[in-house]
């Protein structure tokens, strides 16, 4: 919406309060004028839908591409865990195969069930080791998974943290006829 139907600076601060990011915006429409509630109440009006739908769009947009980044990790952490999966089953198998050769071949060739004793032991280590991973790994998931949760509620919420305050309506009325 046009905020007046006057040409002029539209002045903007950033600042941080209590750790929350603030901003004061203001109307110029002369050198030392500017927009307020008295003088030129539908200016005003215009001039705070600009502000609330700017912030409302640049708050959505943030928080959009945060979600965009957290679902990328999720995705790259799926993958990881879907690998190291595979990998632990092939290493089970391998470490069932030699059990079942060293019975075979206990009496036969003992240098061979001598290898495939020790190839099990490196196999048990690697187990452990993708065992602790895939731990981390599904930690790290349902962590991400929740930061994405509480992302797509403050999106959901913005539409209530910016929807127009009727009691604070009510209160400008009033001030303005006393």
């Amino acid at each position: 919406p046009a905020i007046s139907d006057k040409q002029g600076d539209l002045k903007a601060k950033f600042y941080t309060v209590d750790g929350e990011n603030a901003i004061a915006v203001a109307f110029m429409p002369g050198y030392d004028v500017s927009l307020n509630m008295y003088d030129n109440e539908e200016g005003m009006d215009n001039l705070k839908k600009f502000v609330k739908n700017f912030v409302k769009t640049f708050k959505s947009d943030q928080i959009q591409a945060t979600i965009e980044q957290d679902e990328k990790r999720l995705k790259d952490l799926q993958s990881d865990l879907k690998k190291d999966e595979r990998e632990y089953q092939s290493l089970n198998k391998k470490v069932s195969g030699n059990e079942s050769d060293i019975e075979k071949k206990a009496k036969d060739d003992p240098d061979k069930v001598f290898d495939l004793k020790n190839e099990n032991i490196e196999h048990r280590a690697l187990l452990a080791a993708l065992d602790e991973i895939m731990t981390n790994i599904k930690e790290e998931i349902n962590n991400v998974q929740d930061v994405i949760s509480d992302h797509r509620t403050a999106l959901g919420s913005l539409e209530d943290q910016f929807a127009e305050d009727p009691y604070a309506r009510q209160t400008q009325d009033e001030d303005k006829q006393k």
